[in-house]
């Protein structure tokens, strides 16, 4: 999933990371996502298409969607380097 040479907008998540972010949004994040921050805590990916059952896709992002599919190029992680994401100035 992930593009393992790019680099890592933010260091490695932690137990307590998660919590702060949980406690502080009200909700418990999905398992799958977690564990996929574990691995590389954001950044991109190798552009997967992951397929979104019908019944799970909100009317308003049907554009965003390719037969069922949609791609993920980047994903962000839980941390404080949004501002790193930026196009940085050539």
């Amino acid at each position: 999933m992930w593009d393992l040479e790019a680099e890592c907008p933010n260091a490695p998540l932690t137990d307590q990371m998660v919590a702060e972010v949980e406690s502080s949004l009200h909700v418990r994040l999905p398992a799958s996502y977690v564990d996929a921050l574990r691995q590389k805590n954001g950044g991109s990916t190798i552009g997967e298409y992951i397929r979104l059952p019908a019944q799970d896709i909100p009317q308003h992002l049907v554009g965003f969607v390719d037969h069922g599919y949609v791609s993920i190029g980047r994903l962000n992680g839980i941390g404080t380097s949004h501002q790193a994401l930026r196009k940085r100035p050539t």
